[in-house]
């Protein structure tokens, strides 16, 4: 049986760090999900964190360059989200959001 994607969701806040969010992402079961906050403070990715993944993933379009400084990414897909950095895990148009836009551009 082969494992599911891998996915690092990366975000300008602290959001998707909350341990609420990391509950929710330990349900599904389609994706393994981590995710990493602050790059808009100009911290740099850590290397164990994206070398994890097969697919990075960006909340907002202007995350992506933070990305792509990452020596770790290569040729990894960067893909954007496009959802609001402050993520409310409990709620549900939220959730159902991020779920669409992670089962649309993320291949399983």
């Amino acid at each position: 049986m082969t494992a599911p994607p891998a996915v690092l969701i990366v975000s300008g806040g602290p959001a998707f760090i909350g341990p609420a969010t990391a509950k929710l992402f330990e349900g599904w079961r389609a994706f393994r999900v981590r995710a990493v906050g602050h790059v808009d403070n100009g911290s740099p990715l850590a290397a164990p964190a994206v070398e994890w993944a097969d697919v990075v993933c960006v909340t907002r379009p202007q995350h992506e360059a933070a990305v792509r400084r990452c020596s770790s990414v290569g040729k990894k897909p960067v893909v954007c989200l496009d959802v609001p950095d402050e993520f409310d895990p409990t709620d549900k148009a939220q959730v159902d959001r991020l779920w669409e836009r992670l089962t649309k551009r993320i291949e399983t």
